[in-house]
């Protein structure tokens, strides 16, 4: 015994001393690295692999140097894959993992194609689990002491501990299973693929990220990773994506994810989340009203945050009507919509805003004006696709709906019904509209501030509208439909399907008056404290009120939380007992409740028919008699209960239901009281009902009021409401209250189309069958007018020969798989198919006897057009060339990669639209645009493949061998118009180039396609921008490779950098360098602006527009902005910057244009910016629409010193020089005399004076800027002549030009005589300045007759006295008799200065045209300008340049003349004058 002890004794020992040890990780040895396209393009390497890269979904060998081998690629499959490098294949999961060093995670997700990413986490196996660490160690996670870390498997019980939970597990959310998780952690999920994802908060310990990537997410301030679960393994989902979703902090720090999804009513939140590749941000919400999306598709859910904290709870239906939201970033990133309820504070102008129409806590985007600003006197434009924009006169455009149009008039509304006269529609009223394919609009006016589209009234409860015939005005309150000026119409959902008079109902005569429903205001304010003695009932409550009809405080009684009929006793206000006889009959009330899914709550009816209870039955009937149903006589009457057998008579006879299965049936309206009461019967038959719907279901017959719309029915039994059934025999429509009228009843047997599904009808008696695709294709069907409600049928001709349009009508269809869509095209018919029919779209076919010049606009295209010539049929794509079509072929045409149009003329009686456009490749001949059929493909050089992506063709050159080209010689600098691909020894390959159209293009490189939509950028080291424009004298299409900031749809932003990085811009902290992409606002950072209506603005204008950045604009046309230099690889390159910083740039010019910002790097003339300077902040004064210059010097502006300051030290510093500069002031006094006796040449001398002063031929100073003041010297003229040598100096001239004339010399007065003899007495010497000189001398002599203004071009001389350049080559001068001054304030009140270069006589060359002058003429033909000889400038300051295009390249058309820039002219008396714009 002692033995056994001490045996014992040495086992417990041992056991003790035994502890879990911790597995050593290992390294992981794979060198794997995601492809670069480049690598793998050519796979050719046969050195030995050592190592890999991946690219979508598969894995290549790479050797030592980075080739790719000829190893063939490793192809992964969707899900998470544990791949083991060593086995190259995935690895076995039963047992311990072997090869732990070369254990890699893939994350494969399949969208079409598969895509997968390197990944991290945990991973089991039947026996162990696994840490493969984003830090590079893989190790066994072996149990442990407990960690309860988020995101770590915890090593005590092998489960992880997360900090929030998505919406797949809310099942769990109020029960103590998850209440335990939540403590625990979450098991490994062991079986299929469960798609659960959990948050765990951001954390640097290796596992999902690397210290690097961790660094980069706190950066982008995010705070969670989203966590897959899938089957044995937890890992990093860096696929996953959320915009905005709503959580709630279940504990302080654990969070229910995707609460909406909860429940109907939807679950309160605090807080909302964003995910990123896989990387979350948790923000809170801030008070206010908002609207959240979370079905695409479905109008949105609106919610009130606020509190304290603030909790955003589920709005209760009170907040109805036309509302306004603003749209705004707020600082976590979140785009979010807010409710603006004070109208007089919108500013649309600089702020985002939308319409959205709310009913019953949901909200949907709709059209319409809106009243805003002060006094409510401002008007907006809305539409459901755009922001609004205000509205500041009558918009002819209006907003289109679905029957026709509204508009603004600038004073009021109307409303035009397709192919009718506007209605004037006015406040305080809501209009219905119907045109004559019962297509309809619903106009909410009710508030004066608002005018827009209903979005709601497809969800009426009635499904039925009352209108006022002559107004439109739909009838409210107590107004009914008892006359014949109300009209009723029954709506079915998007269409009318009736319209009639109509007795409305009373609501006071509802039988059993103890119980009405009730109106909208009364279970509004429950407060009376009297007893109650009667009810009503509204959704499934029921209210108590007093004998005034007011409610009580009484707390309102559930008839039930579930679908169903419901059987209340009002005695013991609950469900009667219905296991055996009813007590209380008299007060048994039969309730119809389903769940409406849109408002998320059950709503109840009243409704009437049969029960049974155990061995009882009863009639609960709608003329107010509750009686037993007793074993009788047999009653067959039809919609009876028959006393002999207990079964409802329809057809052979119904049999009551025990369960909750229902079944429908269509009975003939009776006036027996037991379904409708006499005024109910009445009402009905007004209406031309004809049937009523019984639901048998639970041991009930009652009559279905709460269902509506169109029905299949055979044998009287409703099939279902889908449109796509197998058979049936008629088709009834349905109001809402159970009231039928048979819509169609086929009667002949035939191939029919009812709402565009395919049926045969055969038999007798006649079944209609879906047709089984045997009638595919292009098909014509005879329209028959049902009852003249608009109600038609459809009935396939097959033989178009019979075919009458002239007394018949016909519709033209496309069908596919019994599935039938209206196309528009052209038919052949009549004896010998002689005739040709015009077919529209959704419209009857017309007879077209002659060439039907208009056509028919593409289906998917609308550049494109379909006619027939009066022989044959053309395409034409925008202003091309017409292409034949011949019968036998079916035509594919692309425009601009998304716009496409199928033609069809295999039938060769039929050429129409393919509606039909499957998605898969398609191949045609490039000459002839021929679908490609049979064993026909690309293997050919005619021929071109395209693919369908999701109805976007696009041009897939990778596939096919194509026509060849020369490709142009490309470098860095080359203007190009076509992307081209070169080989790798630079040699022009045989790809397809591709043709870019004007604006900044994104194109990408690995599917060699511009990115039309820029949804993503997943290629995004891939990704180049392209600047396309037309430049030049003759307007030359060119492209530059350029770089700069995208936005894409899904608003994520982008930088393209000069430097080679192509990266996203996550939310971020601020960032306000100027050219910098702000990440707190995704606002570009500039330094100056160009106004767009190319006026200078005041810093007072640009610091409130563009102080705090520029936002992204999704206009096609662009906007100018400046930023300063900065090498930051973001617009130049280093290289280009520091060519740049040696040209002496300082700015480089930025366009906004389709939600990029570039370097708009086309306009190289290096011409100088017009700009006025302050500060750091610059605007730019540029010609409407026009572009100058890229690389802009920005000058220092001159401050001219007071002459009397200048004279003061002129004074001190030579006396003589004083005493000139008083002559000079006498001068300008005499001067200023000239200028008043000459005001209409507009002459006006600024007082700080640069030029020459003359105050005799040996007494002359020359006056010039010198930094920043104005230095006078004396001048000697010791030129005798004008050359191009002295150009901008004076000159004596000995010989008086014979050429020469004064102005007044045609006219001569005493006077200037006189002075021309005294002159020639005292010196034969004349003073000119040469102006120019061009092959011939341009110049003017200094007398009182050539007195005016006059341009002076560059040269040495003029650079340095008047300040020209090469970008300011020409400079405004007054020419008076002693002077020749810079003009700096010359203004003649239009746009441009005009030159007469050649003049009307020698003294006016170069000299300034004023209005009304003649134009160059012809001299043989007087009508005719002499274009050539007029020089435009554009001036600032006195200092001019050309236009871009140098002389103005007019195109006459007649009164009015456009030069190439579209500037208008207009010639009035020979003269040309440039119109003010």
């Amino acid at each position: 015994m002692l033995g056994m002890k001490i045996l014992s004794l040495v086992v417990v020992l041992l056991l003790s001393n035994i502890r879990p040890t911790k597995a050593d990780p290992v390294t992981v040895t794979t060198d794997l690295t995601e492809c670069s396209s480049a690598t793998i393009q050519n796979c050719n390497s046969t050195k030995t692999a050592s190592k890999y890269c991946y690219k979508d979904d598969k894995i290549f060998t790479l050797d030592e140097d980075g080739a790719c081998t000829i190893e063939e690629a490793i192809t992964l499959t969707a899900g998470i894959k544990i791949f083991d490098f060593t086995t190259k294949a995935e690895a076995v999961t039963t047992g311990a993992l072997e090869n732990l060093d070369t254990i890699v995670l893939f994350n494969c997700v399949e969208n079409s194609t598969v895509t997968c990413k390197r990944t991290y986490g945990y991973v089991k196996t039947d026996t162990k689990s696994y840490r493969i660490g984003a830090d590079g160690k893989n190790e066994e996670v072996v149990r442990g002491p407990a960690d309860t870390t988020s995101g770590v498997l915890n090593p005590a019980n092998f489960k992880l501990n997360v900090s929030g939970v998505s919406k797949l597990l809310e099942g769990y959310l109020d029960s103590d299973v998850f209440k335990l998780n939540v403590e625990n952690g979450f098991e490994f999920v062991d079986s299929g693929y469960i798609d659960s994802v959990y948050l765990v908060e951001l954390a640097d310990n290796g596992i999902y990220l690397s210290t690097e990537d961790y660094n980069t997410a706190i950066a982008a301030s995010k705070t969670h990773i989203a966590i897959n679960a899938v089957r044995n393994a937890f890992v990093f989902d860096n696929t996953y994506e959320k915009e905005i979703e709503c959580a709630l902090h279940y504990t302080s720090s654990f969070l229910k994810l995707d609460i909406k999804y909860k429940s109907a009513n939807s679950s309160p939140f605090d807080s909302l989340y964003s995910c990123t590749n896989g990387l979350c941000k948790i923000s809170f919400v801030k008070a206010g009203k908002y609207v959240f999306k979370y079905t695409v598709g479905y109008p949105l859910d609106l919610y009130i945050c606020e509190g304290n904290p603030i909790i955003c709870e589920y709005e209760d239906g009170t907040i109805d009507g036309i509302k306004v939201f603003k749209k705004y970033i707020d600082e976590n990133g979140n785009t979010l919509f807010k409710l603006i309820e004070n109208l007089d504070s919108l500013d649309p102008e600089n702020e985002k805003y939308q319409i959205y129409h709310c009913k019953n806590s949901y909200c949907d985007r709709t059209s319409g004006y809106m009243n805003y600003g002060k006094d409510l006197v401002n008007t907006c434009k809305c539409t459901e696709n755009d922001n609004c924009t205000v509205q500041s006169g009558t918009d002819e455009t209006g907003l289109t709906g679905n029957a026709g149009s509204l508009k603004y008039s600038g004073s009021g509304f109307t409303y035009t019904v397709k192919g009718g006269e506007p209605k004037d529609i006015t406040s305080d009223n809501d209009y219905f509209f119907v045109d004559l394919n019962s297509n309809y609009d619903y106009i909410l006016f009710s508030n004066a501030n608002f005018v827009a589209f209903d979005k709601f009234v497809k969800k009426n409860l009635d499904y039925s509208i009352y209108i006022t015939i002559s107004t439109n005005v739909v009838g409210k309150g107590a107004e009914n439909c008892n006359s014949n000026i109300y009209y009723s119409y029954v709506i079915d959902y998007t269409e009318i399907n009736s319209y009639y008079s109509f007795a409305c109902k009373n609501p006071e005569a509802t039988t059993g008056n103890f119980l009405t429903e009730c109106e909208k205001a009364t279970n509004k304010s429950c407060s009376s404290g009297k007893e109650a003695s009667k009810y009503c009932y509204k959704d499934n409550k029921i209210y108590s009120l007093d004998d005034d009809g007011a409610c009580t405080t009484a707390e309102p009684i559930t008839i039930s939380s579930k679908e169903g009929v419901k059987i209340f006793d009002f005695t013991t206000m609950k469900e009667a007992d219905t296991t055996s006889e009813l007590s209380n009959l008299e007060k048994i009330v039969l309730f119809n409740c389903s769940y409406d899914d849109r408002s998320g709550y059950i709503q109840c009816v009243r409704t009437y028919g049969y029960v049974k209870t155990g061995n009882k039955y009863y009639r609960i009937g709608a003329d107010g008699k509750n009686e037993e149903v007793v074993e009788g006589n047999a009653d067959t009457t039809t919609g009876v209960l028959n006393p002999a057998t207990f079964k409802l008579n329809i057809e052979d006879g119904v049999e009551f239901v025990s369960d909750d299965n229902a079944s429908n049936y269509f009975v003939k309206l009776a006036n027996n009281g037991i379904f409708l009461s006499v005024e109910d019967y009445n009402n009905a038959i007004v209406g031309s009902n004809t049937h009523i719907i019984i639901k048998a279901v639970s041991n009930t017959f009652i009559i279905e009021n709460l269902y509506g719309g169109e029905f299949y029915a055979l044998k009287s039994k409703y099939i279902n409401s889908s449109k796509v059934i197998d058979s049936f025999d008629k088709v009834y429509i349905c109001n809402i209250d159970g009231l039928c009228r048979i819509s169609v009843s086929i009667v002949e047997t035939g191939i029919f189309n009812l709402h565009n599904r395919l049926y045969v009808c055969e038999g007798n008696p006649i079944v209609c069958s879906k047709d089984d695709g045997t009638n595919d294709g292009l098909n014509v069907f005879k329209v028959y007018d049902l009852d003249g409600n608009g109600d038609i049928l459809l009935k396939l001709t097959e033989d178009l020969a019979s075919v009458d349009l002239e007394s018949e009508k016909y519709q033209l269809f496309n069908c596919k798989s019994a599935d039938c869509r209206s196309t528009k095209g052209y038919i052949k018919y009549g004896e010998g198919f002689s005739s040709i029919g015009r077919c529209p779209n959704n419209a009857d076919c017309t007879v077209q006897a002659e060439a039907d010049n208009k056509g028919l606009e593409g289906l998917h295209s609308i550049h494109s057009t379909l006619k027939y010539s009066g022989t044959g049929f053309t395409y034409t794509i925008q202003d091309g060339s017409p292409k034949d079509i011949t019968s036998g072929n079916d035509y594919f045409f692309l425009y601009e990669g998304y716009d496409y149009d199928y033609i069809s003329f295999s039938n060769e009686n039929i050429v129409a639209f393919n509606t039909n456009v499957e998605n898969k490749s398609i191949y045609i001949n490039s000459n002839t645009n021929i679908v490609a059929n049979g064993t026909e493909n690309c293997n050919s050089d005619i021929y071109y493949r395209y693919i369908n992506a999701y109805g976007n063709f696009e041009f897939d050159s990778a596939k096919c061998i194509n026509l060849g080209f020369n490709c142009p010689l490309s470098n860095n600098n080359a203007i190009i118009d076509d992307i081209h691909t070169l080989d790798e020894n630079g040699a022009c390959s045989t790809v397809q180039e591709v043709t870019l159209t004007e604006g900044v293009k994104i194109f990408d490189l690995t599917t060699k396609a511009e990115i039309k939509v820029a949804y993503d950028l997943s290629n995004l080291e891939s990704i180049v921008l392209l600047n396309c424009f037309y430049i030049g004298k003759i307007m030359q299409f060119q492209c530059k490779r350029t770089y700069g900031y995208v936005m894409t749809y899904s608003d994520e932003y982008f930088r393209i950098g000069a430097d080679g990085k192509n990266e996203k811009i996550e939310f971020g902290d601020p960032d306000t360098t100027v050219g910098v992409l702000n990440p707190a606002t995704f606002k570009l950072n500039i330094s100056g602006a160009v106004n767009s209506n190319g006026k200078v603005l005041d810093l007072a204008t640009f610091q409130l527009n563009f102080e705090d950045g520029v936002e992204f604009s999704d206009e096609s046309s662009a906007s100018v902005y400046l930023v300063k230099l900065e090498d930051n690889g973001i617009f130049l390159s280093s290289e280009d910057y520091n060519t740049a910083i040696t040209n002496s740039k300082t700015h480089i010019w930025i366009i906004s244009v389709s939600n990029t910002f570039v370097f708009d790097n086309i306009f190289n003339d290096d011409q100088l910016c017009a700009l006025l300077l302050t500060d750091s902040y610059i605007s730019v004064n540029n010609r409407i629409g026009y572009y100058d210059f890229e690389l802009c010097e920005i000058p220092i502006s001159y401050a001219t010193e007071n002459e009397n300051e200048n004279e003061e030290e002129k004074e001190e510093e030579n006396k003589e020089e004083n005493e000139n500069e008083n002559e000079n002031e006498n001068e300008q006094e005499n001067n200023k005399e000239n200028e008043e006796e000459n005001e209409e040449e507009d002459i006006e001398i600024e007082n700080g004076v640069i030029g020459y002063i003359i105050s005799d031929e040996n007494n002359i100073s020359i006056c010039k800027r010198n930094s920043k003041n104005i230095i006078c010297e004396e001048y000697t003229i010791t030129e005798t002549s004008c050359t191009s040598d002295n150009i901008g100096k004076l000159f004596k001239n000995n010989e008086k030009n014979s050429n020469e004339k004064t102005s007044s010399e045609e006219t001569p007065n005493e006077e200037t005589l006189n002075e021309e003899t005294t002159n020639e007495e005292t010196s034969n010497e004349k003073i000119s300045i040469c102006l120019n000189y061009s092959d011939k001398e341009y110049s003017v002599e200094l007398n009182d007759g050539n007195q005016g203004n006059y341009v002076l071009y560059k040269s040495s001389t003029t650079n340095e006295i008047f300040g020209t350049s090469y970008n300011k080559p020409y400079v405004i001068i007054t020419v008076n008799k002693d002077s020749v001054l810079l003009n700096t304030k010359y203004t003649n009140g239009l746009r441009y200065v005009y030159i007469n270069k050649e003049g009307s006589s020698a003294s006016s060359m170069y000299k300034i045209m004023n209005k009304g002058d003649n134009c160059p003429k012809d001299i043989e033909n007087s009508s005719v300008l002499i274009e050539e000889s007029i020089l435009e400038l554009e001036c600032d300051n006195g200092l001019c340049s050309t236009d871009y295009l140098i002389n103005i390249n007019i195109i006459d058309y007649g009164k009015i003349r456009i030069d190439i820039r579209g500037v208008i002219y207009q010639k009035t008396n020979n003269s040309l004058t440039q119109s003010v714009y």
